[in-house]
């Protein structure tokens, strides 16, 4: 099987068969070849590419000399080396991202690992094209993002996650000016995109349809394991449709829902026009939100909700003390628009989140309470993303 590629297993008979050895082809192959009949052997097993079944099939078929990380990384053992599963079964190479300029040239279906953090203070942003790769920030930072186009649609750091995946990053210190369709990752998350241990930080100033990790969420992508902080400003008035939230803006008017799970905010939110909530503005499906808190201090427009504007959600949890055009709600119901009320000093312990909603603290979880060894600004309070161990974060209620 010595020089055979992805292209010539599909492309010659007989071959497609033999990539379902791939178990044990150890010995007469590159690495490169391994990891590639690897997935190609989990494809095989798995032709719908279900997700779930997906990651299934690729611990089925994986050698001995390989590991996986349970997403879409297979690491080769002796060499460390990783290949990502593009498009549920391409792989290739990852390359580093250390400066301004390299970030700024990536291609659309590259695999790529942020170096170190990067400034992109007093530069105007222009964001990255439609993304079907992986952005693996390393538990590093991007600051200072800023745009300045009042009339510009689709702005973020990605114009698109269109499949793609970003985890990792922390986006600090945005600054967003912009007329509609802003995330502060991306303005629109489609066709099963991925963003995970994430956190934004930073200012709106927009129309309508902000969300500060994205705008649009639909098709089956997921939000996961993610915190905002970002405040919003929404011109919007009238009867006209701000939509805004402080994870995504919306998530309706697609072939299917998108997702938010494990996560939450503390953006305060000043709008005049429809639709605005602590995790997501409106929302057309059901039970697509799970296991999230919305710990706003406050939240202004027309059809407010906690959680959502509209809609029910699973599992969802809500600041008492948050007010909606000044007045504060109760809820004892964590399925409802409001979510359930939590006090500020319960959203200061680990055991609320840990008893509650299933969050992972332990050695394999991605959040924790423990600020020793951390960055953190005086007064942070509330749980943050223990992999950022050099990146600043102050999450307060």
């Amino acid at each position: 099987m010595a020089g055979v590629t992805i292209s010539l297993v599909f492309s010659e008979n007989g071959i497609i068969e033999k990539a379902k050895e791939a178990k044990e082809v150890t010995k007469n192959t590159s690495i490169e070849e391994q990891a590639q009949l690897i997935v190609l052997a989990a494809r095989l097993e798995n032709s719908n590419l279900e997700p779930d079944k997906f990651i299934s099939s690729i611990e089925n078929c994986l050698t001995d000399d390989f590991e996986f990380d349970g997403i879409n990384t297979i690491i080769h053992k002796d060499t460390g080396k990783e290949f990502i599963i593009s498009k549920m079964y391409n792989v290739s190479d990852i390359k580093e991202i250390k400066t301004a300029d390299e970030l700024k040239n990536i291609i659309p279906n590259g695999n790529y690992r942020l170096m170190n953090d990067i400034d992109l203070s007093g530069e105007e942003w222009e964001p990255l094209p439609s993304f079907t790769g992986t952005f693996d920030g390393n538990n590093h930072s991007i600051s200072g993002m800023t745009i300045n186009q009042p009339e510009a649609y689709n702005m973020g750091l990605f114009l698109e996650l269109n499949g793609g995946v970003v985890k990792n990053l922390a986006l600090t210190n945005v600054n967003l000016t912009a007329y509609r369709n802003v995330g502060a990752i991306t303005s629109s998350m489609t066709n099963g995109a991925v963003v995970e241990n994430c956190f934004t930080s930073g200012n709106f100033d927009i129309f309508a349809y902000g969300g500060g990790i994205t705008s649009v969420l639909l098709n089956d992508s997921i939000i996961r394991n993610c915190y905002t902080t970002c405040n919003f400003n929404v011109e919007t008035e009238g009867g006209l449709w701000a939509s805004t939230g402080g994870i995504a803006s919306y998530s309706a008017w697609g072939n299917s829902e998108g997702f938010i799970e494990n996560c939450y905010s503390t953006s305060i939110i000043n709008g005049k026009g429809y639709y605005v909530g602590g995790i997501m503005g409106y929302n057309e499906y059901q039970d697509n939100i799970k296991n999230c808190y919305a710990l706003n201090t406050s939240i202004s427009g027309k059809g407010t909700g906690r959680i959502v504007s509209n809609t029910a959600g699973e599992n969802n949890y809500a600041n008492k003390d948050m007010t909606l055009n000044g007045e504060t709600v109760t809820s004892t119901d964590t399925n409802s628009s409001n979510g359930a009320d939590i006090t500020t000093e319960e959203a200061k312990t680990q055991i609320q989140y840990e008893t509650k909603s299933n969050w992972k603290f332990d050695e394999n979880g991605p959040w924790t309470f423990n600020y020793t060894n951390m960055k953190v600004e005086e007064g942070t309070n509330l749980p943050i993303l223990k992999s950022f161990v050099t990146v600043m974060q102050n999450p307060k209620i």
